[in-house]
């Protein structure tokens, strides 16, 4: 089960009891009694809840947007020994407990939907999307064969215009660390194309990879590369804190780990222009 469908459960759950307490005390206005001690079984729930929640961002390190993860540490901080502890007990022990859950809830999905998460994932989707056109299409794969001899560049170019049919806006920077279009070549600026249009602004390194075995050392030039950028006056729209590396070659190459650098993440794709079907791979 991934960190997100295991967040959904939780999040129902707390909705739930949040739900729950808040017919109790509807219903505690018109009797104020507890006979069934519902405000104490609540409380209750609520413990277990904030041990799910700390046990989930153990599980999702790593994996969720790190800002969610930094609000569920934030409210275990706050709020956990007074939640845990059974002797905060009836009505106000209640609210005591349910408000911050409420909060937290509140504050997780809105940092789910954090722009950089939401760029990840279109980029992620893009990518994907290419790789899988050149081994379906075949006039999408002789395109890009064609571009593969060609170099970087017809690659570039090529890259550029299919990741902005999913809203993303790639770019490269020239040697004086200046941020420049796939496509055109051209400065991207304020009030350009890209601010007008753009979902989110990318930086992408582009290397062609004519022999396999260089390819780690070719990863890291275009990282040394990538290291000269600071975001500009659209930051805005870019990803700040992650950035892709593209090595394209003619068959697929082993998988390269991210690379941390500071606060920002990079992370390595490769494109096979004539990709070897997976079951023939594995066969031979």
């Amino acid at each position: 089960m991934g960190w997100r469908t295991e967040w959904d459960g939780l999040g129902a759950r707390i909705d739930g009891l949040l739900a729950a307490g808040h017919f109790l005390i509807q219903a505690l206005q018109v009797s104020s009694e507890d006979p069934y001690g519902i405000a104490q079984h609540l409380s209750y729930q609520a413990i277990d809840v904030v041990a799910e929640l700390e046990a989930f961002k153990g599980r999702a390190e790593g994996v969720a947007p790190a800002k969610a993860l930094q609000a569920i540490s934030r409210f275990i901080e706050v709020h956990k020994k007074r939640i845990d502890d059974k002797s905060v007990a009836g009505l106000g022990g209640l609210k005591a407990r349910l408000t911050p859950l409420a909060w937290v809830r509140a504050e997780v999905d809105y940092h789910l939907r954090d722009f950089e998460a939401v760029g990840r994932r279109l980029s992620e989707r893009a990518f994907l999307h290419l790789q899988q056109s050149i081994v379906a299409d075949e006039v999408v794969r002789l395109r890009w064969q064609k571009a593969f001899g060609q170099g970087e560049t017809s690659c570039e170019k090529l890259g550029g215009a299919h990741l902005l049919l999913h809203g993303i806006w790639a770019f490269k920077i020239t040697g004086a660390g200046a941020r420049t279009d796939l496509v055109f070549g051209e400065p991207l600026e304020a009030g350009s194309d890209a601010d007008r249009t753009a979902d989110a602004l990318v930086l992408t390194e582009w290397k062609v990879v004519q022999k396999p075995a260089d390819y780690a050392e070719i990863a890291a030039s275009a990282r040394r590369q990538a290291e000269l950028y600071q975001a500009g006056i659209l930051g805005g729209l870019e990803l700040r804190g992650y950035r892709y590396i593209v090595l394209v070659s003619d068959k697929r190459l082993p998988p390269l780990d991210d690379v941390q650098a500071g606060s920002v993440t990079y992370h390595h794709l490769n494109v096979a222009v004539n990709p070897e079907v997976p079951s023939k791979a594995a066969a031979a």
